[in-house]
């Protein structure tokens, strides 16, 4: 048993000494919830964690996000990164996107996506008002190009944040690796209990190759929120502030 496990199992079991119907005085109750209380602070820790480390039921559910009718193909792939970096999954259906995992996970991964989703589709606008076209096209055949240029700048875009995010994890340290693996585990078993085995998704199709290779380069530069507590740790997200 490392020393982070007995940190959190000796937490539970002051908080069980704490607790109502625990026997103990009422002195000696408080004073088992304060140190409680103090070392959570110290070692940074909350109650998804300690759940974990102590083999206790997890919360584990679901969030809707936005309609899929909604969501091109560049959003799908921005929450898909959003998810591995959070450890959540993004799935969607017919009818609904979801973000799938523990509380405090879902809540990073919902802010993240909305903060990745307009700075990503403002940059795109902007991109897209400075491509030049030559001046003898028509104005149908202009609109269409700059429509297709944006389209495949933002795909491009939204994989570079993807493989951003990929490459964090793959350097990640041992224990975070871990602890990845663990919440896919219970993640994937929810999913499964939930809505049984699911096909993959998100069909990209690039139609304007310097578009996408532009997008490709930009998203080397977008900002990714660079701190989240998650699982009980702090996580860092690589390649950006």
């Amino acid at each position: 048993m490392d020393e982070m496990q007995k940190v959190m199992e000796k937490v539970r079991a002051l908080q069980n000494l704490g607790a109502a119907g625990s026997g103990a005085t009422e002195a000696e109750a408080s004073l088992a919830l304060e140190r409680a209380a103090a070392l959570m602070l110290k070692h940074n820790l909350d109650e998804e964690a300690i759940r974990a480390a102590t083999g206790e039921a997890v919360d584990v559910s679901y969030d809707l996000l936005v309609h899929p009718g909604k969501v091109p193909p560049w959003q799908g792939i921005v929450a898909m990164a959003v998810g591995r970096a959070y450890m959540v999954r993004a799935l969607h259906d017919h009818e609904y996107f979801y973000f799938v995992g523990r509380p405090v996970n879902r809540v990073a991964a919902r802010d993240t996506f909305t903060w990745l989703r307009i700075q990503i589709d403002t940059l795109g606008i902007h991109e897209a008002g400075e491509v030049k076209m030559p001046d003898h096209w028509p104005v149908g055949r202009k609109r269409s190009y700059k429509r297709t240029w944006k389209e495949s700048w933002l795909l491009g875009c939204a994989n570079r944040v993807l493989e951003r995010v990929r490459e964090w994890n793959e350097g990640g340290d041992p224990q975070t690796r871990g602890l990845v693996i663990s919440l896919k585990d219970e993640t994937d078993t929810f999913i499964r209990m939930k809505w049984g085995r699911l096909r993959p998704g998100l069909a990209q199709v690039v139609t304007n190759g310097a578009g996408y290779n532009q997008g490709h380069d930009a998203g080397s530069s977008i900002s990714l929120r660079d701190q989240a507590k998650v699982g009980g740790g702090r996580l860092s997200l690589g390649g950006g502030s």
